[in-house]
């Protein structure tokens, strides 16, 4: 028999998880081990494609565990199978372990990749994190340089308004002109003002959405994690009991097995004593008739003869008998013992496919759930840029019309300051004569500069 601890185990799926990040194939098809060969001779697997089965996996195997430490403390929950390579039923259970193995690294192999795919999503969504706010710095540079722009902009129209105020030749202008000026700088600062509101709730709004997101993501890792761990603890629960009977079975079986060779061995001893009494008593009745009869010599030894040979043959009857007896009933506790272990071999990979099960079902789920989570992050996001560019374009809009009406207001008051004989600077002369400036015809003043 040959074995290999829990410790060698988890040796031996590291290893088996190690390889699939080098390049090597994920699952130990025959046709991958054909192609790649393995190369895994320095850990303890067989260097061949036929090394899988027989001696030389068993072999690998206590390589492997001699080299993990298997005997430290682990030894007292081993894992068993049949090293010879004559045996069928051995070969079936090392592929049934083998197979058993695959799975499980398989099912580990499966979460690294899960793992992966949050790393993933992190990642995209620190992207964005970064890319949101790299935005917005810019947003904020340009804000700042617009308004720097237009504060020189409006430096320079101050300027030349002082130096057109020189020529200013009535107080009905000069108010005009005040009230103009002191009318533009507050609709500015009101537009301004309202930008900043704007962006502000937006912030805000952003902010609560990405700290409702990020609460909902939590949830549903606590949900993924209990449910990992309920089906970790019921596989657990399920592979103790299992073990558990399993090892009962065996310990029934050779129970029984040892008791019906006792019993052979005993009737065997006791037919042999019986036998040889018997022939003890028929030499001394021989003897002792032969005698009474006066008959010596050579009748005597033949007879003797005969008993010795009669008796011997009983001997070998029984000992024949005994065993061939023996090998029925050892042929017999090995094929039950077989059946055992196919039997724990099926039971332990059904509780394993209901485990694998469970945990994908989770993290489908919890998989499908960030998704709803966020699209509902971006599409909040979508509608918090919508709502404030809308009041962007409202501020704008408002600006615009509320600055239109106060140049149309300005206009009418130099034309009536011209009609009154106000003389008018010569820069307004060409732009106030372009079109009467009132109700009628308010797209003039709009493009007043």
């Amino acid at each position: 028999m040959a074995y290999i601890g829990d410790s060698a185990v988890a040796n031996l799926l590291r290893n088996r998880q190690n390889l699939t990040s080098q390049g090597y194939p994920s699952s130990y098809d025959q046709s991958a081990r054909a192609t790649t060969g393995l190369n895994l001779t320095t850990r303890g697997w067989p260097s061949s494609t036929e090394g899988f089965q027989g001696t030389s996996l068993a072999q690998a195997l206590s390589n492997m565990a001699a080299n993990s430490g298997s005997s430290n403390g682990s030894s007292n929950r081993l894992m068993a199978y049949s090293s010879s390579p004559s045996s069928s039923t051995n070969s079936n259970n090392s592929d049934a372990y083998i197979q058993q193995l695959e799975d499980q690294i398989r099912g580990y192999q499966y979460d690294a990749e899960e793992r992966q795919k949050d790393r993933d999503i992190q990642d995209k969504w620190r992207q964005e994190e970064r890319e949101d706010r790299k935005r917005e710095r810019e947003e904020e540079r340009e804000d700042r340089k617009r308004e720097r722009e237009e504060d020189r902009k409006e430096r320079d129209e101050e300027r030349k308004r002082e130096d057109a105020e020189k020529k200013k030749k009535s107080d009905a202008y000069t108010k005009a002109l005040k009230k103009y000026q002191k009318n533009k700088i507050n609709r500015k600062t009101s537009y301004k003002k309202e930008r900043r509101i704007a962006n502000n709730n937006y912030k805000n709004s952003w902010n609560i959405a990405k700290k409702n997101y990020k609460s909902t993501i939590d949830s549903l890792k606590r949900i993924l994690t209990g449910e990992k761990n309920t089906a970790q603890k019921n596989y657990d629960t399920e592979s103790s009991r299992l073990k558990t009977n399993y090892e009962t079975a065996l310990a029934n079986l050779l129970n029984d097995y040892n008791n019906s060779s006792k019993k052979l061995n005993t009737n065997a001893e006791n037919a042999l004593k019986q036998a040889y009494i018997n022939n003890m008593l028929s030499q001394r009745n021989i003897n002792q008739q032969l005698a009474a009869q006066g008959i010596n010599g050579g009748a005597s030894e033949s007879a003797l003869l005969r008993m010795n040979t009669n008796y011997g043959n009983t001997r070998n009857n029984i000992n024949t008998d005994l065993a061939s007896n023996l090998r029925d009933i050892e042929n017999e506790y090995n094929r039950n013992k077989a059946n055992e272990y196919t039997n724990y071999n099926n039971l332990t990979a059904e509780a394993l496919k209901t485990y694998n099960d469970a945990i994908g079902q989770a993290k489908k789920t919890y998989n499908q759930n960030q998704l709803n989570a966020l699209n509902t992050r971006n599409d909040t996001k979508l509608a918090l840029m919508t709502d404030r560019n809308n009041a962007y374009a409202d501020a704008l809009r408002n600006y615009q019309n509320l600055l239109t009406q106060d140049q149309s207001d300005y206009y009418t008051m130099l034309l009536r300051a011209a009609d009154n004989g106000v003389t008018v600077p010569s820069n307004k002369k060409k732009t106030v004569t372009q079109g009467p400036v009132n109700e009628v015809n308010p797209g003039n003043v709009a493009k007043i500069k």
